[in-house]
């Protein structure tokens, strides 16, 4: 499947990370999805075409111009040591961004409710995080690499936010 190639290169930089910071392991309990994002609208049709035999539900919204899809996947995406997750999310890019942003894997979120521990424990070990939300959901981001890949914990599971965002595909 197009970009999934990609995560094991992914995978590896996020330990590394982790590692580097020393990160406590609590964060990481709870993997929640796999994030891609596409080149433009038709990348992101030829993905969602990709992943249809293996999807089981998908719910897709339209929010800043694009779209995004959450899909459930029938097998168990793996994250190395990091355990496996069953969420996939799938995204335009912006339009004002297209041609700007990372195209393939953009980033992995962990559910963990407690934000500002995640936060303050952040800053003592002097790792750059930024607090982001949006009407369904908080999460605290952590840039990666060089190539702008991302890390998120958050504070909700995409599972409950397509619930909510609910639009039929």
């Amino acid at each position: 499947m197009k970009y999934m190639s990609e995560l094991e290169v992914y995978v590896t930089d996020l330990k590394a990370f982790v590692d580097r910071f020393n990160l406590p392991r609590e964060w990481f309990k709870e993997p929640d999805h796999v994030a891609i994002k596409c080149q433009d609208a038709a990348d992101y049709k030829a993905v969602i075409a990709g992943f249809s035999d293996g999807i089981v539900q998908q719910h897709e919204v339209s929010m800043n111009g694009r779209h995004l899809a959450s899909a459930l996947v029938a097998e168990g995406i793996p994250l190395g040591g990091f355990g496996s997750v069953q969420w996939l999310e799938v995204m335009e890019p912006r339009p004002e961004r297209v041609g700007q942003d990372v195209v393939g894997i953009d980033h992995t979120e962990f559910y963990y409710p407690d934000l500002a521990a995640v936060q303050a424990q952040a800053i003592e070990l002097g790792v750059e995080v930024q607090p982001e939300s949006n009407p369904h959901h908080n999460w605290l981001t952590f840039v990666l690499n060089d190539r702008g890949q991302e890390l998120k914990i958050t504070d909700s599971r995409l599972a409950e936010a397509a619930a909510r965002e609910k639009m039929p595909s």
